[in-house]
């Protein structure tokens, strides 16, 4: 769409409007996306460190220690 409002024949105000929106819009979607992705990771972390402290804990008690299942989201 960048590359249409290039060679379109709108006037110019109008052209750098769209353009701006659009950067815009586009900026956003890239800042939300990365923003999912460090969530996800914050929480992948989380799950290892939990899973972390559950086997330390099962073997300073002298437990069985139950490998836990992933979980598939």
């Amino acid at each position: 769409m960048l590359d249409a409002l290039k060679s379109s024949n709108e006037p110019e105000h109008l052209v750098l409007a769209a353009t701006r929106y659009l950067k815009g819009l586009k900026g956003n979607l890239v800042q939300l996306k990365k923003q999912k992705a460090a969530k996800e990771h914050a929480a992948k972390e989380e799950a290892a460190a939990a899973a972390f402290q559950q086997c330390q804990q099962q073997q300073s008690y002298g437990g069985q220690y139950i490998q836990p299942q992933p979980s598939y989201a």
